[in-house]
């Protein structure tokens, strides 16, 4: 992708400045989540895009010419990998985001190389239809109704698509101090992360080196900012190589959306205190769609990607054991208000007879 050349080959100087008046006090309503250990030992790599689907934990992760694998909870064992990579016929070109669903049996693909959006069939992974954004988007997230990307537009940070792929249109700004900036150093310098809601039109951005996070409703011919918090600005210097000064504030890293909330993973972290990374965190923020602060969740062990599955209380992440490899841990509450507390049952809704996926045959449900 050319534009990930582009990056690599940008020089940035990134420094972050005082707070200002408007900060959230994120730290205000603080809610401790232990998590514990799944026996997921199919994990490959590092797992960096994840979802829930009722009793399966669905991630990419590449390996031996599979890009998907399938996890079941309530059998805590793998299903298998699935989702070959390649240019035939339901194959996809790594690397691979999962995305938000609208139906219990559908799961969304977006293929950042070449804006591919495809629709698979939940268990099998069958790949059922593929549309093509007219422009071309770093990363997406799928709405009830729209697709939102974020990437090098001409004009505005965010790109709004309907859901044949077709671009319709072009909003929102970087949160400037007023410096005019070219094209691709603007997106570098307030890149971030978004979240939407996979049954509403709404959707949040996040930035990765500013305390900027703003809440949009996108309707049919026009898309409303709701609610915008920012405390720090981000200066930016283009030399002859890449450098983040120790001293500036690593904040949010990732973000998920349900029906109900936007949960951002923010660091909080120094550059330098994060060990010199811009990703991972111990703290999960949650508001809900209108923008506004509900709670922050704090974490045993700092992870690096996660999703949520709120109809049972649960989050599941990426996050690094005590010998340096990838897991996956499953977070609940310890306290008596049940923020998270894992239920007794877990709703399993694929009650299947025997299935035949990838020329080998499941056993029964329990």
């Amino acid at each position: 992708m050319k534009y990930i050349i582009n990056l690599l080959i940008l020089t940035m100087l990134i420094s972050c400045s005082d707070h200002h008046k408007n900060a959230l006090d994120y730290m205000q309503n603080v809610k401790q989540i232990k998590g514990e250990w799944l026996p997921v030992n199919c994990i490959i790599g590092n797992p960096y895009s994840m979802t829930t689907m009722d009793s399966l934990l669905i991630f990419y992760d590449r390996h031996e010419g599979k890009t998907i694998t399938v996890f079941n909870l309530n059998r805590t064992q793998c299903v298998g990998r699935f989702v070959s990579e390649g240019n035939g016929p339901g194959e996809v070109i790594a690397p691979v985001d999962v995305m938000s669903f609208s139906q219990k049996d559908e799961l969304y693909t977006f293929q950042r190389n070449t804006g591919a959006i495809s629709t698979f069939s939940v268990p099998e992974m069958k790949m059922k239809s593929t549309v093509f954004l007219q422009n071309q988007a770093d990363n997406l997230q799928k709405m009830q109704d729209f697709f939102v990307g974020l990437g090098f537009y001409t004009k505005g940070r965010f790109g709004i698509y309907d859901m044949q792929g077709n671009l319709l249109r072009t909003e929102g700004q970087y949160p400037f101090r007023g410096e005019t900036m070219d094209l691709i150093p603007a997106f570098i310098t307030y890149q971030g992360y978004h979240c939407a809601s996979p049954h509403g039109n709404y959707f949040a951005i996040g930035s990765l080196f500013c305390d900027h996070l703003a809440f949009y409703e996108v309707r049919e011919d026009e898309t409303i900012l709701l609610k915008q918090y920012e405390s720090r600005d981000v200066k930016a210097k283009y030399q002859d190589q890449l450098l983040i000064e120790n001293q500036c504030t690593v904040n949010y890293t990732w973000a998920y959306g349900t029906d109900a909330h936007c949960y951002l993973l923010y660091s909080g972290k120094t550059y330098e205190g994060n060990n010199q990374r811009t990703d991972g965190g111990n703290y999960l923020i949650v508001f809900d769609w209108e923008g506004n602060y509900e709670k922050t969740l704090k974490t045993d062990r700092e992870i690096r990607t996660f999703c949520v599955d709120e109809q049972n209380s649960r989050i599941y992440a990426v996050a690094l054991n005590d010998i340096g490899e990838y897991g996956i841990m499953r977070f609940s509450s310890n306290d008596s208000k049940n923020v998270l507390a894992s239920p007794d049952q877990s709703n399993d809704i694929y009650q299947f007879d025997e299935i035949e996926i990838d020329g080998r045959v499941l056993p029964k449900e329990e």
